[in-house]
């Protein structure tokens, strides 16, 4: 699933490529990624409409629209936006591309190999009200998330802290990878409970995800399975991973060899000699 590197991204690729387009047509292949409005009301609301940027909240994609409206779009497991010439929209097969906005200059097209993506839409006065949006916990790279936050919302759980960081009830669109990476970067134990990490341990969990996860968005996100942007563009954090997908490697700090167990079923890397 993208995280949020890779879904900002996403949102720093589609404003340079379509602010200020109008969509023009809309062809909708999967209706049942709709989920708050008629087929019928979602078109006329979006068809003759502009794009005036695109932002994100959490892991969701929120396309602002110049007649009062925002749609929300989430990528889940494997959604991503291709940019295509008029031409080349029929070579495509369509196979996994579910829905198409024709634009003024070409056709952005919503592909997606599992069909779990979701569009709502919402009036862009009420949006943030929202189910899905009014749930989101603070984003890490916004300045709230500080090491004061972090303590205070963990200091009595007795659930380990990457539990705690997946969650996103503590904080949004932090992933499998970054957790990993973080963990490690900050020297704490995947498996400590959060009662256990210390204020300290905090500071530097608030520092290595800030540090971390702008680095991701500067090197346009990790691709280690499927993730792309627009023509199979990859991200390359991957290059700057240190323990994710690392099992038996050697540790980059101590030489120990990575270890991966499962937390909540969730695989999970780390060094057993710099996360004791």
């Amino acid at each position: 699933m993208p995280e949020l590197p890779e879904v900002q991204t996403v949102v720093n690729h589609l404003n340079k490529k379509i602010v200020g387009q109008k969509i023009i047509n809309l062809e909708i292949l999967q209706e049942k990624m709709i989920k708050n409005i008629s087929i019928t009301d979602f078109k006329a609301v979006l068809i003759g409409s502009i794009i005036q940027n695109i932002d994100r909240v959490g892991k969701y994609l929120i396309f602002h629209l110049d007649n009062g409206y925002v749609m929300v779009s989430h990528l889940r497991m494997e959604g991503k936006y291709l940019i295509r010439d008029f031409e080349d929209i029929e070579p495509l097969a369509m196979k996994h591309v579910h829905i198409i906005f024709t634009l003024e200059k070409f056709n952005l097209c919503y592909h997606d190999t599992r069909k779990f993506g979701t569009f709502t839409l919402y009036e862009s006065s009420d949006f943030l009200n929202s189910k899905e949006l009014s749930k989101i916990a603070i984003d890490p790279l916004n300045d709230g998330f500080d090491y004061e936050y972090l303590f205070s919302k963990i200091n009595k759980s007795k659930k380990p802290i990457k539990t705690l960081l997946l969650g996103q009830e503590l904080v949004s669109g932090i992933g499998n990878i970054y957790v990993c990476e973080i963990l490690f970067s900050a020297r704490v134990s995947p498996f400590k409970l959060g009662s256990l990490v210390s204020e300290q341990e905090c500071k530097l969990i608030v520092k290595e995800s800030k540090r971390i996860l702008k680095l991701a968005i500067e090197k346009n996100g990790t691709t280690v399975s499927s993730f792309s942007f627009d023509n199979n563009h990859a991200g390359t954090f991957q290059d700057f991973l240190n323990v994710y997908g690392k099992q038996k490697l050697p540790c980059s700090n101590c030489n120990s060899k990575i270890v991966k167990d499962y937390i909540s079923k969730r695989g999970t890397y780390f060094c057993n000699n710099c996360q004791k």
